[in-house]
């Protein structure tokens, strides 16, 4: 499971697969580590989506994107 901030493009990155809280409030990273401690199965959700959209990221997934970008352009 992962916890991270709403900064920059982490949410684009982890999409609906983290808890996310705004890095300037430590409040919401506090709120949020209660949340993962106290719901029942949430921990086991996050790590079945934290897997799948880790497969959107895999190697072949990257090289096969990138040789239809070059394809296009030469």
């Amino acid at each position: 499971p992962v916890f991270s901030s709403l900064a920059s493009c982490l949410p684009e990155i982890g999409a609906g697969a983290a808890l996310y809280f705004d890095p300037t409030r430590e409040e919401e990273l506090s709120a949020l580590i209660r949340r993962f401690l106290k719901e029942r199965g949430l921990g086991q959700r996050l790590k079945k989506l934290g897997l799948r959209r880790a497969r959107a990221f895999s190697w072949d997934t990257h090289v096969t994107a990138l040789a239809a970008v070059y394809r296009e352009l030469f």
